[in-house]
């Protein structure tokens, strides 16, 4: 099987809607009208990426990654890694580690201290720590009710 991480585009919203459904699915689902929007922001940002694992040109995963300049660590940039997905079908194969090692390739250039994400303690924490990120500290939350 060869899977191809290529960055997405806009006229991928809709796989990566189907592939967030998978994520969280509890939440509301939106309708493409409603999130193109939003996706057309991410898509403008020269701080965002997306970025999309494909076999025979069907989506299997993604993960997005944001860069946040930084004026601590000697101005060093750091690395927020979220909405990391692997279509339950294609688990345990490896995208999701190919989705990670292609993210660590994409900022080699950058002078990054650190990537950084979360995952819940019920959640997939031995996969990331195989992919060598550590458990340091906590991520505190003020969750904001509508």
């Amino acid at each position: 099987m060869k899977v191809v991480v290529r960055e997405a585009q806009t006229e991928d919203l809709e796989s990566i809607l189907a592939l967030y459904a998978e994520l969280h699915p509890e939440d509301p689902r939106l309708t493409l009208e409603a999130a193109l929007p939003t996706w057309e922001r991410i898509m403008d940002s020269s701080y965002r990426e997306v970025l999309l694992a494909c076999c025979d040109g069907e989506p299997l995963g993604t993960v997005e990654y944001t860069l946040v300049p930084n004026l601590t660590r000697g101005g060093r940039w750091l690395v927020i890694i979220e909405n990391l997905v692997v279509r339950a079908s294609s688990r345990g194969i490896g995208i999701g580690a190919l989705l990670l090692g292609e993210v660590k390739e994409r900022i080699a250039s950058i002078d990054v201290y650190k990537i950084q994400l979360s995952v819940g303690l019920s959640g997939p924490v031995a996969f990331y720590i195989k992919q060598c990120y550590a458990v340091d500290g906590l991520t505190m939350k003020l969750k904001i009710a509508r």
